[in-house]
């Protein structure tokens, strides 16, 4: 990318994109390898097979920069909540507000589609992912653990927040957000359809 170059557009990913996203994944968490378990690694950089598999669900969004997919990010859709997970940039793309263009495509998702929380988890040496989050109106909110690695939990209230709110929600149960039910919303845009960012 050229230095300055702004982003082309966000949109739902496509099958044919999904080799390209395993690769930026897989760039853009490389630097910190040591110090993840290799379990915990494999986990945060899927291959192309399971991102076909999210794909085909409509939950992988990729930011595109003159055809090239410099960002990616993947939800996931239960109940009022709408988890935020395997969000990445392209290190060539990193400082030209990639990764705010996701988070604010996400947030406009969210709002469209009336969920009360945004989550994520992420971990505690990704200190710029940390502050990103944070001026997005995340808190922490607890810790959990992937395959020895210690995930620190965070949560957004789209509507006001109380404790027993999110109680309710379950947030604590891995299985409430991992795997979306049948019960989730469909998403307005069609596979390879650009929004306005």
């Amino acid at each position: 990318m050229k230095p300055g170059k702004a982003i082309t557009g966000i949109r739902m990913a496509v099958r044919e994109d999904a080799a390209d996203i395993a690769a930026l994944l897989y760039e853009s968490f490389i630097e910190h390898k040591s110090q993840y378990t290799e379990k915990a690694f494999a986990a945060t950089t899927p291959g192309q097979e399971e991102i076909e598999d999210r794909i085909d669900k409509k939950i992988v969004w990729v930011a595109v920069c003159d055809n090239i997919n410099t960002g990616t990010v993947s939800i996931w859709p239960r109940k009022e909540i709408l988890h935020i997970r395997s969000m990445a940039v392209r290190p060539s793309a990193r400082g030209k507000g990639i990764a705010t263009a996701l988070m604010t495509h996400i947030h406009e998702l969210a709002l469209e589609q009336d969920y009360a929380f945004l989550t994520l988890n992420t971990t505690a040496f990704l200190s710029e992912a940390i502050r990103l989050y944070e001026r997005f109106g995340f808190e922490r909110f607890g810790f959990d653990d992937l395959h020895g690695i210690t995930l620190i939990k965070m949560i957004k209230s789209l509507e006001p927040i109380t404790k027993n709110k999110i109680e309710k929600n379950d947030y604590a149960k891995r299985d409430d957000y991992r795997y979306p039910g049948q019960e989730n919303r469909p998403f307005k845009n069609s596979p390879g359809e650009f929004r306005q960012t």
